[in-house]
Order: C-alpha cells, then sequence, then structure tokens
C-alpha cells in the first residue's frame, strides 16, 4: 500500500462521522487503513484504539473520547459541556469519567502491581505499569478539578 496525495478539498463520510481534507494532504498508507476500518465498521460495532497508539485517529480527534485505557470513536462529536467529561485533555482526548471509573475499579485487573514494589519492575513490565497508572492520574487531575 502506497500513500496518496489528495487533489482537491473533499469532504470524507465514513457512516456519521466525517473528516475534511484539504487539497495537496498526503494520507499515509496507516490512515488509509484507520479509515477504511472506520468506513466498514461504524454504527456496527465499537471502534476503540489502545491508549498507547498514536494521537491521530485517521483524522478523527474530534469524535474521540479516552475511556480508561482506550480511546473510543464516539457517533457525534462529544458534548463537552457534559460534567460526565473531563476536558482537560491530558491524553488528547476529553475523559469520560463515569466509564474510567468503571474500568478502573471494577473490570480491569491488577495482579499483585498494586501491592508489590514497581521500582524493582524489568522495562518492560515498568513501561506496561506506567501506562495502566494513567487513567488514574486522569482521574486525579478530574477529581481535583471538582474540588
Amino acid at each position: 500500500m502506497s500513500g496518496y496525495v489528495v487533489p482537491q478539498n473533499q469532504r470524507v463520510t465514513l457512516g456519521s462521522v466525517s473528516r475534511n481534507l484539504k487539497a495537496g494532504t498526503f494520507l499515509l498508507p496507516n490512515d488509509i487503513l484507520t479509515l477504511g476500518i472506520v468506513q466498514q465498521n461504524v454504527g456496527r460495532r465499537p471502534i476503540v484504539w489502545a491508549i498507547t497508539t498514536g494521537r491521530e485517529f485517521g483524522g478523527l480527534s474530534d469524535y474521540v473520547v479516552q475511556q480508561g485505557l482506550g480511546y473510543s470513536l464516539q457517533s457525534s462529536r462529544p458534548d463537552t459541556t457534559s460534567p460526565a467529561l473531563d476536558t482537560r485533555r491530558l491524553a488528547g482526548a476529553p475523559l469520560d469519567i463515569p466509564t474510567t471509573e468503571r474500568l478502573v475499579w471494577d473490570t480491569y485487573r491488577y495482579a499483585d502491581l498494586l501491592q508489590g514494589d514497581v521500582t524493582k519492575l524489568e522495562t518492560t513490565s515498568a513501561s506496561i505499569a506506567s501506562t495502566l497508572s494513567l487513567p488514574f492520574t486522569q482521574l486525579t487531575y478530574a477529581y481535583s478539578a471538582r474540588g
């Protein structure tokens, strides 16, 4: 697969979401693949990017909300005035507070990570532990803003 140069301004509609492409924009193969996956699946099944992925989301970042360790593509732009969302964008997308709370407290399992000495983890495990801590950190900021 090779890249693609957009010849003229155009709007790409992928089900309920859309993206404006400016003339001269170069779409990398991963952009084309992402847009194809969205086109085939939006409205049919959830589309979620792992928190460890990039922050471009095929140019659809206006439709993305972070939920725990994932970025979920919404069918419309999120209501950033909703009290359920923290919009400080520590990780690049509004944080869905109720869903993140449910995931970090009731769904995710951490084995002995919460009881062990994380300073003794090998490099890969330490990196994973750091990633797992991001939703907790973001909730801390959201709670702090609410007093």
